[in-house]
């Protein structure tokens, strides 16, 4: 069974969480910097970070806002005016009406989009990009393992 000493272990675990940080999403860095990796003796790694991030990394799918029913919402306009609007159940999950047409006063056709619902977020990767790029690094501590055993074996 391979063991990893302090040394190894710190060394990993630098590597990763440097790599990690460099791919994650850096608005405020405030999540970027909550990332930690910690390599156990046994060579298993965990990766702690803000709850907000992991939903960065793995992404999700678009859902309707459903919790905003009697909520007062801050709209901000193109020109920068901040309004509030109050959303009511019938708002939500309805098809928004985009243009008319001019002559009949008929609602066009095409993609008419849901009122309050949340696009989604596409997965952002940047775990698995950090591990991906340490590669060799892991696979280098882990050879040095090896061999040591070997040699510890062929004594």
């Amino acid at each position: 069974m391979i063991q990893f000493d302090e040394s190894e272990r710190r060394l990993l675990e630098q590597g990763i969480t440097t790599s990690i940080r460099h791919y994650a999403p850096k608005r405020t860095r405030i999540g970027a910097d909550s990332v930690r990796v910690i390599v156990s003796p046994e060579g298993k790694a965990k990766v702690s970070m803000k709850d907000y991030m992991w939903y960065q990394n793995n992404g999700f799918k678009a859902f309707i806002m459903r919790s905003l029913a009697g909520k007062n919402v801050p709209i901000t306009l193109p020109g920068g005016r901040v309004i509030f609007r109050r959303v009511t159940e019938q708002d939500i999950g309805a098809h928004r009406i985009t243009s008319r047409d001019d002559r009949t006063g008929r609602i066009t056709k095409g993609n008419k989009p849901i009122a309050w619902r949340h696009p989604g977020l596409p997965p952002k990767r940047f775990v698995q990009r950090g591990i991906n790029e340490n590669a060799p690094l892991i696979a280098r501590v882990v050879a040095n393992q090896v061999l040591g055993q070997v040699r510890e074996r062929m004594k």
